[in-house]
Parts: C-alpha cells; sequence; structure tokens
C-alpha cells in the first residue's frame, strides 16, 4: 500500500514538475532566446512558428526523417533533459523518472503530430493550437498538458 502511494505521488509529481519544465523551456529558451536571430534557438521562432502561422499549423520539418529532426535543437535539448533527470534519479526516484522519460516522447510525437494533422490537434490540443494560431502566440507554453499555463495564468483561448 505505501508503495503505491509513493508511486501513484511521483507519478503525479512527475507530471507537475515536466509542465513547468516544458513552460518554462518553451517561454525563456525558445521564445526569449528564439527571437534572436544569432541564437542556436532560432528556428524554433524564425521558422517553426512562422510555417505553422502561414500554414494553418502545418510544419513539414515533422514530416523529415527521425534522423534529420534529430539535429534540431529542440529535439537534442529533450533528449539532453530526459538523460538528465533520468540519469540523475532514475536510482532514487524511479517512478519520478519514468514519468519524465515518457512525458519527453509524449511531448516530441504529440507536438510532431499536432503539426502534420491540425485535425487532430484541434480536438486534442486545443491549447497548442492557440498557442500558434491566436492573437498571443506569447501565451499557451505548454504542449502536451497544460498544467502550468493554467497555473500560471497563460492560458489563453483563441480569440
Amino acid at each position: 500500500m505505501v508503495y503505491t502511494v509513493y508511486v501513484v505521488v511521483s507519478v503525479a509529481l512527475g507530471l507537475v514538475f515536466a509542465s513547468f519544465v516544458e513552460w518554462l523551456f518553451h517561454k525563456h529558451i525558445l521564445h526569449g532566446f528564439g527571437k534572436n536571430k544569432n541564437s542556436v534557438w532560432k528556428t524554433h521562432w524564425h521558422e517553426h512558428h512562422r510555417d505553422a502561422r502561414k500554414n494553418n499549423m502545418r510544419d513539414s520539418f515533422y514530416n523529415e526523417p527521425l534522423t534529420t529532426q534529430l539535429k534540431s535543437a529542440e529535439l537534442r535539448s529533450i533528449l539532453l533533459c530526459f538523460f538528465a533527470f533520468t540519469t540523475l534519479g532514475v536510482f532514487v526516484a524511479t517512478p519520478f523518472c519514468l514519468t519524465l522519460a515518457l512525458y519527453a516522447v509524449l511531448y516530441y510525437v504529440a507536438h510532431a503530430v499536432s503539426h502534420r494533422r491540425p485535425d487532430m490537434a484541434a480536438r486534442w490540443l486545443k491549447h497548442h493550437v492557440d498557442h500558434h494560431m491566436g492573437k498571443n502566440q506569447n501565451a499557451n507554453w505548454c504542449v502536451l498538458l497544460p498544467l502550468a499555463d493554467y497555473a500560471l495564468g497563460t492560458r489563453e483561448k483563441k480569440q
């Protein structure tokens, strides 16, 4: 019973933590540094947002083979965070770290699918559609689970 409670609490904390990490990274790295044309993160704002906005959520980058996608700063940073968190804590907080790992994988898959299949995004990831297609692209930072957006007041519905 105690172990079950530990696992449930660890998974719940992992989901909350991952949502806040996603929020921080998207807002401050991908948008903050990404608006600088000389930044390694520039493709997020200057290509991804431009293409998604212009093509009603579609971004052809996500049709590229995974080997090409692995060259992106965004995917490399997801992998770096995944390995850093899981390597540091997997033996101490296994359910928490596994939750982070699963969140990272689901984040990337959901993000890629949302830009290949806008119809699915409109149904399952409305908050992400609002991020790209709404008036304010500096809101709705979470792609997978908008817990941090709700908690921090940055969830805005498309006008």
